[in-house]
């Protein structure tokens, strides 16, 4: 293990972590950093990837100290934004005495030994930079700024909220020269297609585009429309088979959670076939079996499997909040696209009255 005391904290890191290449990503609330660090994860496939998220002690420490229900916390859900201000006040109490506290507790979440990569999909804090130069071989580590407009921020359901968004842990990092790679999203195309802009003059658009004739843009135009109707079908079909998979979850986890109560051995009554149920008795639990795959099915000990269904379950939430906010981009595109065509339309046949005359 590794001693950090020279970057501000008296705590330790496990070796076999720092070994491991390091990516960060870092912005503001609503930037979308959290879905760059999701993609990437599948990117390199998920089971080689490991994520350690900094809010993730931060919430599970406040949540024990507070009484609060840590899984919420770590949900979409608004139920964080009730605690959040107090939540961040609390936590820098602990950081003005150990500053990188958070991230070594985050980092020191890494068991898993085959994963390759670390995703830190929430940097945000100058202590927590130092602490990752001095303790992590700069080969091994890139840093990645996410930039948007606060309008688009806006649509994503970000409000400015003082005493957040202008404190350190927001702007810390604001005058920082220390990324490796600035991913400004303002202008970012979605799924391959640039945002929809509302066109104010027709004749300046088919001028600008070099159109030929309105009727080239009208089809233009339309074939930008279907594609966004395609992709909102796979988002739609993507949430459909992720809301469908959180009730197995939920139950898999109660059922864990209902065998690390029972210290002893007990009896069940299993469904064997259809309307033929079977007793049985079970031994002090210790391990069970989660299917991982088609016809592949492990054994873990309690806490292993606990965990490991929690952050299916996690990121579950959390790949549905981000698809309901590609979601209602789309819906928003297809709208701005709608009135465009509309209006393209009747200048075409404004054109042809006008020609006639």
């Amino acid at each position: 293990m590794t001693d950090s005391t020279d970057a501000f904290s008296g705590q330790l890191v496990f070796d076999s972590v720092l070994n491991k290449p390091l990516i960060t990503f870092t912005g503001k609330r609503k930037s979308g950093k959290d879905f760059f660090a999701s993609k990437l994860q599948t990117y390199f496939d998920s089971k080689f990837v490991q994520v350690a998220r900094i809010s993730e002690p931060i919430k599970r420490e406040f949540a024990r100290e507070h009484g609060i229900d840590f899984e919420e916390l770590m949900s979409a859900s608004l139920y964080k934004e009730i605690y959040r201000k107090q939540m961040v006040a609390w936590a820098e109490k602990i950081r003005t005495k150990d500053g990188p506290f958070f991230l070594v507790k985050s980092l020191n979440t890494i068991t898993d030994h085959e994963a390759r990569i670390i995703l830190v999909p929430d940097l945000r804090r100058i202590n927590d930079l130092k602490f990752l130069e001095l303790n992590w071989p700069r080969d091994r580590r890139f840093h990645i700024l996410i930039k948007v407009s606060e309008e688009i921020r806006k649509e994503r359901g970000w409000e400015f909220v003082n005493g957040i968004d202008n404190a350190p842990t927001e702007c810390d990092l604001d005058d920082c020269d220390c990324f490796d790679l600035v991913e400004d999203t303002t202008e970012a195309k979605f799924q391959g297609l640039p945002r929809a802009v509302f066109i104010e003059d027709m004749d300046s658009y088919l001028k600008k585009y070099k159109f030929s004739t309105a009727a080239d843009a009208l089809q233009t135009l339309e074939a930008h429309y279907q594609k966004f109707m395609m992709i909102r079908q796979s988002v739609e079909q993507r949430r459909g088979k992720l809301i469908s998979q959180l009730p197995d979850l939920n139950e898999s986890l109660e059922s864990i959670e209902h065998l690390e109560e029972k210290k002893s051995d007990f009896d069940v009554t299993f469904s064997l076939a259809d309307q033929l149920f079977l007793q049985a008795e079970v031994q002090k639990p210790e391990t069970v079996y989660l299917w991982i795959g088609a016809n592949v099915m492990l054994g873990y000990d309690l806490e292993g499997a606990k965990k490991i269904i929690t952050e299916n379950r996690n990121l579950a939430n959390e790949r549905l909040a981000e698809d309901a906010v590609v979601l209602d981009f789309i819906k928003e595109q297809m709208t701005t696209l709608e009135v465009n065509i509309a209006r393209l339309h009747n200048f075409t046949v404004k054109l042809k009255r006008d020609t006639k005359t």
